[in-house]
């Protein structure tokens, strides 16, 4: 007896079976139907180091599923914008919008995050806001 543990790898969500066949053409019995649904998760970290030192460098989120873009905006403490990307994966190096690093400092953001993929509509999930510390050293 051979098994198989299905793990969700896209955004799509649906239902599915398993039918097999051999060199024959012969069909076996189609399996139960089996329906993912879509849990979107999304968590950002606090802090980061891009000092080049290869740990902890980029401003990226957790792992995070089911998530297909955001609005991602980064302000100074005086509201000036910073950065911005509509990428779920952020890759935030510390730069500004016209490529400059920085100054160490807490950066405050507002993130509006949204799920979907080829079989659903985009659809916001939630509003992150919260602040980064930046650090240098």
């Amino acid at each position: 007896v051979r098994s198989y543990t299905h793990t969700l790898s896209t955004d799509d969500i649906g239902c599915y079976y398993i039918e097999l066949f051999d060199v024959n053409g012969n069909a076996s019995i189609p399996s139960e139907v089996r329906c993912s649904e879509s849990c979107p998760s999304y968590d950002l970290p606090n802090a980061f180091t891009p000092n080049n030192d290869g740990s902890n460098d980029i401003f990226t989120p957790y792992p995070y599923r089911f998530i297909s873009r955001v609005d991602m905006k980064i302000y100074t403490r005086w509201g000036n914008l910073v950065f911005e990307t509509v990428d779920p994966d952020i890759n935030w190096d510390g730069r500004d919008l016209n490529g400059n690093e920085v100054e160490e400092d807490v950066y405050f953001y507002t993130c509006h995050v949204f799920s979907g993929g080829s079989l659903t509509e985009f659809v916001q999930q939630k509003t992150l806001q919260g602040s980064i510390t930046l650090v240098r050293d």
